[in-house]
C-alpha cells in the first residue's frame, strides 16, 4: 500500500505508483496476498477496542490501499475516510465500495493534501509502521504533528504491523510478474544511518526497461518512543497573521500583530541543547514564533501587543502620519513609525518610540522630549523612558542624563531616590527643573 504522507512527488512518487500498479494488476487478475490479507476481521475488531471507537464515529484510514479494512471499518458504522497517494490502489477501493454498496470517503494524496470540516476520532494505519514512510526523523515528526492536529481531544491513533523489522537484512531482493512486464525489487538497508534506498527495475516484454527509486528512514524502537513524546509540542505555539497565541500551564499569551503591515509569522523548532541532551530523555520538541519583516533603507520597527487576558483582546488601530494610535480592552497607546522624529496626536507632541495615558498620568518609552498641549513634560539629553503623575516621575536612564521636568510653579522640595536634592536650577521662560539623574531605575518627587 502507498504511504499517504508523503509530500516529495519526484522519483518516491513514482516507485510508489509504479510498485501499486503491479499490485493492482495482480489483485484485477485474482492473485492472492497470502495469510496477512485474511485477518481483516481480526485488525478491525482489534483497531476498534484499542480506539475506542463507537458508532458514528469519523475514523481515517490512512495508506488505505484497495479499502479492505476501510471497507470493514464503514461496515461497523463508522465515518470512514480513506486516504492513499496510489490513484490505482484508490480506483479499485471505490469500484469496490460501490459494489457492495458502503460509503466511504476517498481522497487521493498525502496528509498535506487533506482537508477536513473537524478534527477526526481516531487515525488508523493497517499493515505498516506509519514512520518508515519518512526520508528523516523530522519529516518522521511532521508526519506525527499532522496526526496530532487531526485528532480531536481525546482521539487516538493505531499504527505498526507485527511483522515489522528492527534490523532488516543489508539487501533483499524480490520480483513479480505481469503480462506486460517483469518487476524486480531491490531493498538496501544502511544501518549507521538506518535508511532504506529502494529500487524497482521494470522490464516491458517489448525490450523496455524503466527504474525507480525511494528513500525512507528505519527508526530503533527509542527513536519511535521519543518521536511520539514529541508529537503536538508544538500545538502550544499557534501563528496567526493578525493575532498568535503561546499557552503553557493552562494559561494563554496572545500576541496582536500590528506592524509593519507587511510579515511573516511562522513557528520554527528549535534545536536541543547541550543541557538537554544531558537531563531530558526522552527529549521533547521546543520551538518559538518568527515575525519576519522588512525595511527599505529605513530602520524596521515592529510592534506587537502582548496581553494574558482570558479572551481575546479587543484592539482596534488606525496608522497616522509617522505614527500608529490605538487602543487595547480600552487603554490607548501610540507609537511611532519614524524612530528618533517628531509627531504630534492628541494633543502630545513627542519622538517617543511609545506611549499611553491613563487618569494618573502619562507613560512614555525611549524619549527625548515630551509636551502636552505646547506644555513640557519631559526634556532629556539621553533617551528617557518615564511614568510621569502629578507629584512626579518614574524614569529609567541607561546613563546620567541633564533631564528637564515640567512643574509650576517652582518646587520647594525635591528628592530623587528618596535623597533630597538642592542641585537643581528652576528654568522660569520652560517652566521646568533641569538637574542631572543618575542612570538606573529612579523616582524624582516634587514638594
Amino acid at each position: 500500500m502507498a504511504n499517504m504522507l508523503a509530500e516529495n512527488r519526484g522519483d518516491d512518487y513514482a516507485w510508489r505508483e509504479q510498485t501499486t500498479a503491479g499490485l493492482v494488476h495482480w489483485l484485477r487478475a485474482g492473485g492472492q496476498l497470502g495469510e496477512w490479507a485474511d485477518n481483516t476481521l481480526a485488525d478491525i475488531q482489534f483497531a476498534s477496542q484499542a480506539l475506542q471507537l463507537t458508532i458514528d464515529d469519523t475514523v481515517l484510514n490512512l495508506s488505505c490501499g484497495w479499502g479492505r479494512h476501510a471497507i470493514a471499518l464503514a461496515n461497523h458504522g463508522l465515518n470512514v475516510i480513506g486516504l492513499d497517494a496510489s490513484a490505482s490502489l484508490l480506483e479499485l477501493a471505490r469500484e469496490t465500495s460501490e459494489q457492495m454498496n458502503v460509503s466511504v470517503q476517498w481522497v487521493h494524496g498525502g496528509l498535506a493534501d487533506l482537508t477536513l470540516a473537524e478534527q477526526l476520532n481516531a487515525v488508523v494505519q493497517f499493515r505498516g509502521n506509519l514512520l518508515e514512510w519518512a526520508e528523516s526523523p523530522a519529516e518522521a515528526l511532521h508526519m506525527l504533528d499532522r496526526v496530532h492536529a487531526i485528532l480531536r481531544p481525546g482521539g487516538r491513533c493505531v499504527f505498526g504491523t507485527p511483522d515489522w523489522e528492527l534490523a532488516p537484512p543489508l539487501h533483499r531482493q524480490s520480483r513479480a510478474e505481469t503480462t506486460e512486464s517483469t518487476q524486480i525489487y531491490h531493498h538496501y538497508f544502511d544501518p549507521d544511518s538506518r535508511t532504506v534506498r529502494s529500487q524497482t527495475i521494470v522490464l516491458g516484454r517489448d525490450g523496455s526497461q524503466r527504474e525507480f527509486w525511494r528513500r525512507t528512514w528505519h527508526p530503533t524502537l527509542e527513536q519511535v518512543a521519543s518521536l511520539l513524546y514529541q508529537a503536538g509540542d508544538m500545538e502550544n505555539i499557534q501563528a496567526g497573521d493578525e493575532i498568535s497565541t503561546i499557552t503553557k500551564d493552562n494559561q494563554r499569551l496572545y500576541i496582536v500583530h500590528i506592524a509593519p503591515e507587511n510579515r511573516e509569522v511562522d513557528t520554527v523548532k528549535t534545536p536541543h541543547y547541550l543541557g538537554s541532551l544531558k537531563n531530558s530523555n526522552p527529549l521533547k520538541q521546543e520551538g518559538m514564533l518568527t515575525i519576519t519583516a522588512r525595511t527599505d533603507h529605513t530602520p524596521l520597527v515592529m510592534a506587537n501587543l502582548l496581553t494574558t487576558e482570558g479572551t481575546e483582546p479587543d484592539v482596534t488601530y488606525e496608522p497616522g502620519d509617522g505614527f500608529v494610535t490605538g487602543t487595547a480592552n480600552g487603554i490607548p497607546f501610540v507609537f511611532t513609525t519614524r524612530l528618533n522624529s517628531l509627531y504630534s496626536t492628541d494633543g502630545i507632541t513627542t519622538d517617543a518610540l511609545a506611549f499611553t495615558r491613563s487618569s494618573g498620568g502619562i507613560f512614555a518609552a525611549m524619549c527625548t522630549v515630551l509636551e502636552q498641549n505646547e506644555t513640557l513634560l519631559v526634556q532629556s539629553d539621553e533617551s528617557i523612558t518615564c511614568d510621569i503623575n502629578g507629584s512626579g516621575i518614574r524614569y529609567y536612564l541607561s546613563q546620567s542624563s541633564q533631564v528637564a521636568l515640567g512643574i509650576e510653579p517652582k518646587p520647594s522640595r525635591i528628592t530623587v531616590n528618596g535623597i533630597e536634592t538642592s542641585d537643581f536650577r528652576y528654568d522660569g521662560d520652560r517652566k521646568a527643573v533641569v538637574f542631572e539623574l543618575p542612570a538606573g531605575e529612579g523616582n524624582v518627587e516634587f514638594k
